[in-house]
């Protein structure tokens, strides 16, 4: 099973005026229009299972509208998009929007403190985690630093670590730190995360990392944990598959960074 763990859509009718806002704040190429119909096309041309689509609530008012929209696209093209939902941690409504995530079918959270503005070790981080965890519900979040925002950065490694510190009685917490713990700060990932209770993707990792860094960050924390994602629409697909099989891993760590560590931890059975 072939899961990207790390791909983003927008609604048809806005997709080409955020891709070009994004594209000029950023400096990079989209390798889709932004839609879900052309994301569906480049994930299965590369042979993907599942495309795990993640929005993001960048005001607490978004959030019932976005989380309807992705709901109504859940499971789409025969099944092979999936999306997770998203809050934001300063919501009123936090808790209870977390449990319409659940019931909608959505299959976990995103969040992304560079967007929302929130440090990770904020404690209303720690709240939303702690509440999104009783509700078996995993989260996902932007770590480290992002080219199209200026600073602060909200989840580096280090401040991401504190957060970990006030969970470590929370064992169950499915917690995801995308771009390898910190998009362009793997040296501080290093230091501060390798063997916490944290996965990682690799989305918009290959390619910018050094090989040899992301052997040994896989080596080091553990390859249980580290799931596939291409950050799709900035990274096509197919070439993080190609990074992930360019590092030559044993068989059973490249199959289960692949996909298999992402199908346990979402529930998906094989070959659905």
């Amino acid at each position: 099973m072939l899961i990207d763990i790390h791909t983003h859509f927008f609604k048809e009718r806005a997709a080409a005026k955020i891709l070009a806002r994004l594209t000029a704040c950023s400096g990079f190429i989209p390798c889709t229009d932004g839609t879900l119909a052309d994301t569906w096309r480049l994930s299965r041309e590369a042979g993907y299972d599942h495309a795990l689509a993640l929005p993001i609530a960048t005001k607490p008012s978004q959030q019932q509208q976005l989380n309807d929209f992705v709901a109504s696209v859940n499971h789409s093209c025969g099944g092979h998009i999936l999306c997770f939902g998203s809050v934001h941690p300063a919501a009123a409504d936090l808790e209870e929007e977390l449990r319409r995530i659940r019931e909608l079918g959505l299959l976990g959270v995103k969040f992304h403190p560079q967007y929302q503005e929130v440090y990770i070790d904020d404690p209303r981080v720690e709240r939303m985690i702690r509440l999104a965890t009783e509700l078996g519900l995993p989260l996902l979040f932007h770590a480290g630093d992002d080219p199209g925002l200026p600073p602060p950065l909200y989840a580096p490694p280090e401040r991401i670590a504190r957060l970990l510190d006030r969970l470590e009685d929370l064992p169950e917490m499915r917690l995801i730190a995308a771009h390898l713990g910190g998009y362009r700060m793997w040296d501080e990932v290093e230091v501060h995360l390798l063997g916490r209770n944290l996965y990682f993707d690799t989305a918009f990792v290959f390619g910018l990392a050094e090989e040899e860094q992301i052997r040994r960050i896989i080596a080091r924390h553990g390859w249980q944990r580290i799931l596939l994602g291409s950050d799709c629409p900035w990274q096509h697909p197919a070439e993080a598959l190609a990074g992930l099989k360019k590092l030559a891993l044993p068989e059973e760590q490249f199959r289960a960074i692949a996909g298999e560590n992402a199908a346990a931890l979402l529930g998906l059975a094989a070959g659905k």
